[in-house]
């Protein structure tokens, strides 16, 4: 008979059920000492358990890193800003952050879906947020774009070879001919150095003059060097 302990030399009748939060798999214990807690992430208020997994798990959304625990207000809701879908958790970082673009007010959140999607013209590239007030305007340098997938907003930063110099809606635009973005997320676009140009528009580089040519910063073209300033390093900026 599991469950149970008794003293020796006393009748079965006498056996005592382990207290609730334990559990006890062997016959035959004489001491409540015999009697093992329920683990963390789950509790018991039966008494009398044969076997760890009599202990009930803490439900989605909550957690427990306390053994033995006797009731299910133990475990511990989840913050807000977080979720967790699966059953016996044992520690906080066990609750998943809401994912970028959303967010939870709300603790004790059991799935992903309890997170809620930033309004419209809202974004943040944060996670686990916990108010909608959070949820504020992209940056110079990002546009709002879907999360993942298609879940909230989220602020995407503008691809290389181009720029967006204003905070909020909007689009990245192209650098013109003779700047260059050689990053993502460029608030602006900066001119190509003295020997280097840019021909074309969204350049995510300056391509460098050809010996014996030059071009002044900004340029979208080089220009051949007079003859006696080859190889001297010398231009002149008249």
């Amino acid at each position: 008979m599991t469950g149970f302990v008794s003293w020796p030399q006393v009748a079965i009748e006498t056996c005592v059920d382990c207290p609730a939060g334990t559990f006890s798999s062997q016959t035959g214990r004489a001491s409540a000492d015999a009697c093992q807690p329920c683990a963390m992430g789950t509790y018991s208020t039966a008494t009398g358990l044969g076997s760890g997994a009599d202990c009930t798990p803490c439900p989605a959304g909550t957690y427990s890193d306390m053994p033995g625990s006797t009731t299910p207000e133990s475990c511990v809701p989840c913050p807000a800003g977080t979720y967790a879908e699966t059953t016996g958790n044992i520690v906080v970082a066990d609750c998943d952050q809401c994912p970028a673009g959303t967010y939870a007010e709300t603790t004790g959140n059991s799935q992903s879906t309890d997170c809620l999607p930033c309004p419209q013209g809202a974004a943040t590239d944060q996670t686990g947020i916990t108010s909608v007030e959070e949820c504020g305007t992209c940056p110079a340098g990002t546009v709002p774009e879907p999360g993942e997938g298609g879940v909230g907003v989220v602020c995407a930063k503008c691809a290389p070879g181009t720029s967006k110099g204003v905070p909020g809606e909007g689009e990245c635009a192209a650098c013109v001919p003779g700047k260059f973005a050689g990053e993502e997320g460029m608030k602006a676009c900066e001119k190509c150095r003295g020997g280097f140009f840019a021909a074309g528009s969204g350049a995510s580089a300056c391509e460098r003059c050809a010996p014996g040519e030059h071009a002044y910063a900004g340029s979208v073209q080089c220009f051949q060097l007079a003859p006696f300033l080859e190889g001297t390093g010398c231009v002149c900026f008249g």
